[in-house]
């Protein structure tokens, strides 16, 4: 009797101890800590959607509904708001006096927009492969796909066996189709637009973050003597801007993020840059390595006088490889005009010495 119990109980805890191991192997592979299994897993997924054991069917039914009804809703919402959002790029665009520059930038934005489309619909099917992953015997784990189709092959068989209620799902999936076509429509509207036969223009805003005074724009014929500060510059707080200025047509994206860096030097992620001052390091080193063609530090008011206008520095960087040459210009603050101040050498353009002079390298300033 004695050995018998302990066979039976060796029994359960080996039925046990495979029923957790058949339930944590998927996800445990997805989430990259066995991808020499990786293969193997898909091959056992697509066994799962054959052969597998679903439990408590109906806690399944109504956990699927409840979800359904209550997130598909939401996630039509959040559907409408990319739309205005494409709608206000488009209203953006009428009023962008560089149309022919920007169209590249309008068109990435617009993508953007597509792809968030997908997601939300993504989202959705992946939470309920996610539920029902909870009550099957081989659960299907993070399955490797970014296709919503993939995951409704997976659970879509335990809606028909199971009589899921799968309206609100279908209604998700008319919305997002309509929504893709009132976004294709806005796209046609941009990329048809009748552009005039002669839109050259010498200057576009890339990019901004007014909170910090920072911006960075391109100029195609830039003349430090006749520079005056665009409209939409604004001060900060302690009357300064700076603006990088650049004689290649630059998307925004550049911009919008920094590059995170491995322990080698390779670029493994992206940071979302803030207009805050703790980011402010990332605006300034990224108008840097994008390499600017001239550099503009503006202040209201001048040092030591009575002027109260715009009183720039501003500097030109060598077009010559390999030479860190820097041309400044000033203002005179007796006539107000820009004039040439001098030339310097003193290492790379960086933090340091971006139109300083007096920067000594390798020392803090």
């Amino acid at each position: 009797m004695k050995n018998k119990l302990i066979i039976i109980s060796i029994l359960v805890f080996l039925f046990f101890d495979s029923f957790v191991f058949l339930r944590q192997l998927p996800h445990i592979v997805m989430s990259g800590h066995m991808q020499f299994l990786y293969y193997q897993i898909t091959n056992l997924q697509e066994y799962a959607k054959k052969h597998n054991c679903m439990f408590f069917t109906k806690h399944y039914k109504s956990e699927v509904e409840t979800y359904l009804a209550a997130e598909v809703p939401k996630t039509k919402n959040e559907m409408d708001e990319i739309i205005k959002k494409a709608d206000r790029l488009y209203e953006d665009f009428l009023k962008n006096p560089s149309k022919k520059l920007s169209l590249q930038d309008y068109g990435e934005k617009l993508n953007d927009y597509e792809r968030v489309l997908e997601s939300l619909e993504f989202i959705v099917y992946a939470d309920i492969l996610h539920i029902t992953d909870k009550y099957l015997l081989i659960p299907f784990g993070g399955y490797p796909t970014d296709w919503s189709g993939a995951l409704a092959e997976c659970f879509y068989p335990y809606f028909k066996k199971y009589n899921v209620d799968d309206s609100q799902l279908v209604e998700l999936g008319n919305y997002i189709e309509q929504k893709q076509n009132e976004l294709n429509k806005i796209s046609k509207k941009i990329s048809d637009y009748k552009l005039p036969k002669y839109d050259i223009k010498n200057m576009r805003l890339l990019y901004k973050f007014p909170n910090q005074g920072i911006y960075y724009y391109y100029y195609s014929d830039f003349d430090p003597l006749k520079y005056q500060k665009p409209d939409e510059v604004q001060y900060t707080e302690n009357n300064l801007y700076t603006i990088f200025i650049y004689n290649e047509n630059h998307l925004s994206s550049n911009f919008e993020t920094y590059p995170v860096y491995n322990e080698k030097g390779a670029v493994v992620d992206s940071m979302f840059i803030k207009d805050e001052p703790r980011f402010m390091f990332d605006m300034i080193i990224n108008g840097i390595n994008l390499k600017p063609q001239y550099y503009v530090r503006g202040q209201k008011g001048c040092d030591s006088s009575n002027y109260n206008g715009d009183c720039p520095d501003i500097c030109k960087f060598s077009d010559i490889k390999n030479k860190n040459l820097q041309i400044k210009y000033t203002v005179n603050p007796q006539d107000s005009k820009i004039i040439k101040q001098m030339e310097f050498d003193n290492d790379p353009v960086s933090l340091g010495n971006i139109c300083n002079p007096d920067w000594v390298p390798g020392m803090d300033i």
